[in-house]
């Protein structure tokens, strides 16, 4: 009967680390895919910046 309960017990925490190791992995995805689209949102407003600075330097 014990040796069930602690077969059972085992059995549940190795799904939790399977769980666990695909949430991460998951988790890990969309903050790279996030941190891309940061990345990407940082350049533009770069880009924007300059542009506005271009036109007022050639409206002066």
């Amino acid at each position: 009967m014990e040796y069930e309960i602690l077969r059972e017990q085992l059995e549940r925490e190795d799904r939790i680390s399977v769980m666990s190791e695909k949430e991460a992995f998951e988790l890990a995805e969309k903050l790279n895919r996030e941190m891309s689209i940061g990345e990407a949102t940082i350049k533009l407003n770069e880009i924007e910046a300059e542009k506005e600075l271009a036109h007022i330097i050639l409206s002066a």
